[in-house]
């Protein structure tokens, strides 16, 4: 599983919103940090999704993943990655962007809002 992978939705987890009736909130317990971690091994442990007709296997999944590696990567917490995205949002978009408009929506528009408060 690559951050490309989470990012393109081609990672295969699991199908996820947070209206889901699993996990329950007993199950995942403890400040973010380790909510998200509890999830990540959640999904982990369950069945590949199939892929879709497009090749892709959507789920909310992914992005926690995702930032649960730059976190790591970068030793800084989801917080302050979204602090310092907000600084610095069109170099991060220049890294993003190509990924997605090569592997999930070639020549699709992008619309790039300031982040105002979290």
């Amino acid at each position: 599983m690559t951050l490309e992978n989470l990012l393109t939705f081609r990672a295969k987890l699991p199908a996820y919103t947070y209206t889901f009736e699993q996990p329950t909130r007993k199950q995942i317990t403890g400040n973010n940090a380790s909510q998200r971690l509890q999830l990540a091994r959640y999904f982990i442990l369950q069945k590949p999704m199939k892929e879709n007709p497009d090749g892709l296997t959507p789920s909310n999944a992914d992005y926690i993943l995702a930032g649960l590696m730059l976190e790591k990567a970068s030793g800084k917490s989801y917080k302050d990655l979204i602090v310092d995205f907000g600084k610095t949002q069109e170099s991060i978009l220049t890294l993003i962007i190509p990924i997605y408009q090569t592997h999930c929506s070639p020549g699709a528009r992008y619309s790039v809002q300031p982040i105002t408060t979290i």
